[in-house]
């Protein structure tokens, strides 16, 4: 498996990362598995951070 680290600058891949953050294999190990996320909560995430 390849893993490509990018700068967010848009919001372009946002559906990509939310079915990868939504993905039980993926988070099998992190607390991310215990939230569901969405597009929303990561904008807010990204203008956050």
């Amino acid at each position: 498996m390849k893993v490509k680290i990018i700068k967010l600058k848009s919001y372009s891949h946002i559906k990509k990362w939310v079915s990868w953050l939504n993905d039980k294999d993926v988070t099998k190990f992190s607390e991310q598995r215990f939230t569901k996320h969405t597009e929303s909560s990561q904008k807010k995430f990204i203008k956050k951070n």
